[in-house]
């Protein structure tokens, strides 16, 4: 098995099939005796500036910059040697070596095709401005942990961590998470969250090689520990407001009500004449009713603003 092509990086083995690639990006063979090998698949995937090459059956080479849902399997599985190296080993059936690239696009030079990569191994930023580090967890694209936005940046200008809390920031959420190397995934709820080993994120930023950005399937969380949701403070507003008006409403039913009684009494009563006015009963019946119906009026307006500024729609739960 070779360890390193260049800056491309052996990961291990995984099962592949037809039916469902681990990369997808693009693919060649060449089952010739000059054919395939680990270092033509890896210029290849250079030449196109993908993150990921796959070596399989022999002669089969596959590049994409996700490994989708790829699985692990046994090194032991990947036993076929290239068509076009004896020396090397290139998957099997079913069973693709994946290299990726930790070091940035560089010409692969032939006498060192197979030297090890002299740069550092990514680390994990702790914090980018008030967003923390909160670790890795599982993901997956049936059950994402984050699921509001979502953003691909591949290439060497691609996805960072600082890219990734820049976005939730900007949409004012609460949670950035970066995987795969190119994805960033934002939201204000960890949905399902299950954390996983810190050494299960290792794969390099797209656009940062000294940083991780999460793995295949899995996610590194970041949280903005300033974070508070300005919705809650406009719901609280809202319910004071309709309280104040549902009391408004409540006063005014009440005087509209003891016009009608004293208007009750005042026809019931033999000294009509000496009763209140039935006209000044009538003009405040009228001016309580204009007043009741006034403000009916100002809630349905505050109603119809309160949808359209979302004033309530707004309290976010993703």
């Amino acid at each position: 098995m070779v360890p390193a092509a260049g800056v491309y990086i052996n990961i291990g083995c995984f099962t592949d099939n037809p039916n469902a690639r681990s990369l997808t990006g693009a693919s060649i063979e060449d089952q010739s005796s000059t054919g395939m090998t680990v270092e033509k698949c890896v210029a290849f995937a250079q030449t196109n500036s993908w993150v990921y090459a796959g070596v399989e059956f022999g002669g089969q080479c596959f590049v994409g910059n996700s490994t989708q849902d790829a699985a692990p399997a046994p090194q032991s599985d990947c036993t076929q040697v290239c068509a076009g190296s004896s020396t090397e080993l290139c998957g099997n059936g079913n069973r693709i070596q994946i290299y990726q690239n930790r070091g940035g696009l560089v010409t692969i030079p032939t006498s060192t095709a197979t030297s090890s990569a002299s740069s550092a191994p990514p680390t994990a930023v702790p914090t980018v401005g008030a967003f923390t580090s909160q670790g890795c967890f599982y993901d997956s694209t049936t059950a994402r942990v984050l699921v509001v936005d979502s953003a691909t940046k591949s290439g060497a200008t691609g996805m960072t961590v600082e890219m990734c809390t820049a976005m939730a920031r900007s949409e004012g959420l609460r949670y950035a998470g970066v995987e795969d190397g190119v994805e960033c995934w934002v939201g204000n709820t960890l949905h399902g969250a299950q954390q996983a080993p810190d050494r299960d994120c290792a794969m390099p930023c797209a656009g940062n090689a000294h940083e991780i950005c999460g793995d295949g399937n899995r996610v590194l969380v970041y949280e903005d520990q300033s974070w508070a949701d300005p919705s809650l403070d406009q719901l609280i507003a809202a319910v004071a407001a309709y309280n104040a008006t549902i009391a408004q409403i409540q006063g005014l039913t009440q005087q509209y009500h003891d016009a009608l009684a004293e208007w009750a009494a005042a026809q019931n009563t033999s000294q009509r004449r000496r009763a209140t006015d039935p006209t000044q009963l009538r003009q405040r019946l009228t001016s309580t009713v204009n007043r009741l119906h006034t403000t009916l009026e100002e809630i349905e307006l505050g109603m119809q603003s309160c949808q359209h500024d979302s004033c309530v729609g707004r309290f976010v739960v993703n």
